[in-house]
């Protein structure tokens, strides 16, 4: 059985193909009527519970300490979670616990051993994040496994539904933690990936999490209390916010009511249509924004687009759709809106179908780069730095370069590089760590360094050196030497020692 893995922000699903030849997602283990699995993990005197059943507990023991949203903290080297036995887990190894969980499902429910599989990342992702993702699905004990692009995967998904004929097609991905916007090229000879672009810090948490201040400021000018500043009276406002944000994407009445009791108070929550209107607008302009970036890298505009696939929960909110059928100059009817919850999953369950059959058919899928990879390179008189390009973004994959550096001292034995990752003028630059080749045996002053940088078909980067005068190299994965790498070895004993509901 080769499943594929949609390991989301807020709630993650597992899909295989069936015996009709039909993407389906594998039911909870514990709840055969739910279909997903909140990426949610509580580690405590009441066992391992993960998904739903922490949720369930929340309930019982309002504040009892649970990790969410542990995508969105891969690479947060401040973030720690404290199990009941004192140690503690990053979210390398809480992500591990999520898979290993999924995995557990599929298989009792399959009846067979996990083969090929795929495992999907936002577009997004730097290179560190990937290497956490792949750091988790290792620990849940997947050996063969292929990391691919979320919107790719939906595409795929689209693929196998519409047909295979040449189409440009845009993936509007709106999901939980991440936005992001890719543009393919659909054949029968496979997918091309011609741009990407997106938002990490957009996603519909994040229209929740607007949602509940404007709660907590209601509640906090009215009755003087907050009820951010509780945990456990947050995490229940988180769920109420959730759906009210969910039940305003349908049709029906002006508002949402509910009453609910918050901080030991009850309270009449509500949010009118005009609410989410004011909280839902400026994050759909903000994914707009990144479209129109994302046309202009590959030199097309929107009417180039064949067809738009809508995918992730939040692209369900209709502000999104009529946005997007406004920049699209075509109706919302037009709009490819085919089961957007589970698209990414089931595209990656053909993916890794295709994968398993035919290994060759990985190597015709072409995704790209999605920043600018670059060297940091300092100035020996000034000490200035800037940054030299090395692969530039939508560079399709692989690819790789080669640059020759020189030392600077006569004494200098070791050459030390920084590489970095760049999204865009003026974006944030993400290190994605030091690169040291040495000894040199011989050195001097000006003493070439010969180096050959690569970036992979899931857009990991390696960098190989070579000393042209005596032939010697160092291959090294990046991640290595930074000092924000997320320690993974100290989590495979954790990960070992939890039974999957008890421990």
């Amino acid at each position: 059985m080769n499943p594929g893995i949609d390991l989301g922000t807020t709630y993650s699903m597992i899909a295989h193909v069936n015996a009709f030849g039909h993407p389906a997602l594998f039911p909870d283990l514990n709840d055969a009527g739910q279909f997903r699995t909140a990426s949610a993990v509580y580690l405590g005197a009441q066992g391992c519970l993960i998904g739903g059943a922490v949720d369930d507990l929340l309930e019982e023991v309002p504040d009892a300490q649970v990790a969410r949203f542990v995508k969105s903290l891969l690479t947060r080297p401040d973030f720690s979670y404290v199990d009941h036995q004192g140690r503690e887990w990053n979210a390398v190894g809480l992500s591990a616990l999520i898979l290993r969980k999924m995995l557990r499902d599929a298989s009792v429910f399959s009846g067979e051993d996990i083969g090929t599989t795929v495992l999907t990342v936002p577009a997004q992702f730097t290179d560190e994040q990937r290497r956490a993702t792949r750091a988790a699905a290792l620990l849940a004990g997947l050996e063969d496994v292929r990391l691919i692009e979320e919107p790719v995967a939906a595409a795929a998904f689209y693929g196998q539904e519409e047909g295979d004929a040449d189409r440009t097609l845009l993936v509007y991905d709106f999901g939980g933690g991440t936005f992001d916007v890719t543009l393919l090229q659909t054949s029968p000879d496979g997918l091309f990936v011609l741009a990407s672009d997106g938002d990490a810090a957009l996603g519909g948490r994040h229209i929740d999490q607007a949602i509940m201040e404007l709660t907590d400021a209601e509640m906090l000018g009215r009755l003087g209390v907050s009820p951010l500043a509780d945990p456990a009276t947050s995490q229940r406002l988180r769920r109420v916010a959730e759906e009210a944000k969910i039940s305003l994407s349908r049709p029906g009445g002006p508002a949402v009511r509910r009453s609910v009791m918050l901080m030991g108070q009850p309270w009449d929550f509500t949010l009118s249509r005009a609410q989410m209107d004011s909280i839902a607008g400026p994050a759909v302009a903000r994914s707009i924004e990144a479209c129109e970036r994302c046309l202009a890298q590959a030199g097309l505009d929107w009417r180039d687009i064949d067809k738009v696939m809508m995918t992730g929960g939040s692209s369900l909110l209709p502000q999104a759709g009529a946005a997007v059928s406004a920049s699209w100059g075509r109706p919302a009817s037009d709009l490819s809106l085919k089961q957007p919850h589970q698209a990414v999953a089931y595209g990656a369950a053909i993916l890794a179908q295709r994968f398993a059959a035919d290994p060759g058919a990985y190597t015709r899928l072409r995704q790209v780069a999605t920043a600018d990879l670059c060297l940091r390179v300092r100035d020996a008189t000034t000490g200035a730095t800037t940054l030299e390009a090395l692969i530039a973004r939508n560079t399709p994959l692989p690819a790789a370069c080669r640059r020759t550096v020189f030392t600077s001292r006569a004494d200098q034995t070791h050459v030390t590089l920084e590489f970095m990752q760049v999204r865009g003028d003026g974006a944030a630059e993400t290190s994605l760590g030091r690169f040291s080749f040495g000894p040199i045996l011989a050195p001097r002053a000006d003493y070439p360094v010969d180096l050959e940088i690569g970036c992979n078909a899931e857009g990991l980067v390696r960098v190989t050196a070579m000393d042209p005068l005596t032939g010697r190299s160092i291959d090294r994965v990046l991640q290595e030497e930074s000092a924000g790498t997320i320690p993974v070895e100290s989590q495979r004993p954790l990960v070992a020692s939890v039974s999957l509901g008890a421990y």
